[in-house]
């Protein structure tokens, strides 16, 4: 697969990243204003550019993720927060 450069954001590999960087760009045209004002340091679960759920924290979003997609097709997005980045290895830190 071609590396793919997205607005202002690193070279990457959509194979890797997954749907990382889609969701991001469309978490932060679409979701960013109204979530900081209802869910301010929780953590939104996106899914194919929705977000499908809020939890507390990004551990028990990254679980809820993996419980209900495959791995590169979902994204957590801090809310309030610069983005984590946990590259590829983020599947190896939940436990199985």
């Amino acid at each position: 697969m071609p590396m793919v450069r997205r607005k202002g954001l690193p070279v990457h590999d959509p194979g890797i990243y997954g749907q990382v960087f889609d969701n991001r760009e469309v978490y932060e045209a679409k979701y960013r204003h109204e979530l900081e004002r209802t869910d301010l340091g929780r953590v939104a679960l996106m899914h194919d550019g929705e977000v499908v759920d809020i939890f507390d924290d990004d551990y028990t979003a990254s679980r809820a993720g993996f419980d209900r997609f495959s791995p590169g097709e979902f994204s957590t997005h801090p809310i309030g927060h610069p983005p984590l980045q946990v590259g590829s290895l983020g599947m190896f830190l939940l436990p199985a």
